[in-house]
């Protein structure tokens, strides 16, 4: 819709093969839609007759209930990175590979701001601790 904000936020984004296949599958069908009804739109998240939602409440309405069918809590569009920062971090990912991703010219905005340790890693690290404490 807009330039991005920085120049590291213009990237490409890796894509696993489950993702690109459902994009892909909807783009088809897009694609079909638009041929039969006359329109020309380029954004994927579209109501059932095919017409993209215009503002974001809408569009936050259909990611809330893919949550839902999906069993995950629900949060904002970018609660999502915020999740998707943290998860990597848990997984042992570096905080450099992960600013990169979310497209962040500097690591501390992504370490700052985008990576919550979650309670297992806090009570992880607790737990380390509480044996060096302990040990002989």
């Amino acid at each position: 819709v807009t330039t991005p904000k920085t120049k590291s936020s213009n990237r490409i984004v890796p894509l696993n093969d489950k993702v690109l296949n459902v994009l892909s599958s909807e783009k088809i069908k897009q694609e079909k839609q638009d041929k039969m009804c006359n329109y020309h739109y380029k954004e994927i998240i579209r109501n059932q007759y095919g017409v993209p939602y215009k503002n974001l409440s809408a569009v936050n309405r259909v990611v809330n209930r893919l949550m839902d069918n999906a069993g995950v809590k629900r949060c904002t569009i970018h609660g999502l990175r915020h999740s998707v920062a943290s998860m990597l971090d848990d997984n042992g990912v570096s905080i450099q590979d992960i600013a990169v991703l979310l497209g962040h010219d500097n690591i501390s905005t992504t370490e700052k701001h985008y990576i919550h340790r979650s309670r297992k890693a806090k009570k992880d690290t607790a737990d380390i601790l509480d044996r060096l404490i302990n040990s002989d």
